[in-house]
């Protein structure tokens, strides 16, 4: 389930005649998202793999049948005063993400997606930079470089870089760093139980 206060779109016509798509501004204004898990097992984000599975396959590329993904570039794409819910009904647990705000581009030649901003998560402030490249494997399915940094002061800074490959199953190759000291309170909001939390209230890091 997703909802937003406002979207504002610009969109740039002389591209489109290079066969090209130059979006100038996209701006969702207070999206609020809910991923939800019933009792049952059901995901609220799942769709029906009979009704587009027969469809004809995405065009990321960019190909006689028109503009794909890699003719696509938008300049500035902004999320303000975003939220995240996720809940599994069957455990009862919950995540949230409160008061995020991004800045993300595109550039079509070069298939990178930078992105950076803030948010609160479980209560906890949260700054990040996140660079993906190139985006169209996230369809494709194929591999893609990930860059990923955390900071929260001394509660937590994280680091990771690496390749991901979507499929035929989601994996990772590369290096993670992370620091903290406050790893109990970090556990409990992440939901995670430490044993002898009491011998790991000191700062550490890996």
């Amino acid at each position: 389930m997703a909802s937003m206060q406002a979207l504002e779109f610009e969109a740039s016509f002389l591209p489109l005649l290079r066969g090209q798509i130059e979006v100038e501004a996209i701006i969702l204004k207070s999206p609020k998202i809910l991923l939800e898990v019933t009792p049952s097992g059901q995901p609220n984000w799942g769709f029906d793999a009979g009704s587009s599975a027969s469809a004809a396959p995405s065009n990321t590329s960019g190909t006689a049948s028109g503009p794909g993904l890699s003719d696509l570039t938008v300049n500035d794409f902004r999320i303000e005063d975003g939220s995240l819910v996720y809940l599994d009904r069957r455990t009862g647990f919950k995540q949230s993400i409160e008061g995020l705000s991004a800045r993300a581009s595109l550039i079509a030649d070069e298939q990178n997606l930078s992105a950076s901003g803030d948010l609160i998560w479980q209560g906890l402030p949260l700054n990040y930079a996140l660079s993906l490249s190139p985006v169209e494997a996230a369809l494709s399915g194929g591999s893609m470089s990930v860059s990923l940094d955390l900071d929260a002061d001394t509660a937590l800074k994280a680091s990771v870089s690496g390749a991901v490959q979507i499929s035929p199953n989601l994996t990772f190759q590369g290096p993670v760093s992370v620091s903290t000291n406050a790893l109990p309170s970090l556990a409990d909001k992440a939901g995670v139980t430490i044993t002898a939390a009491d011998q790991l209230i000191g700062p550490m890091s890996l």
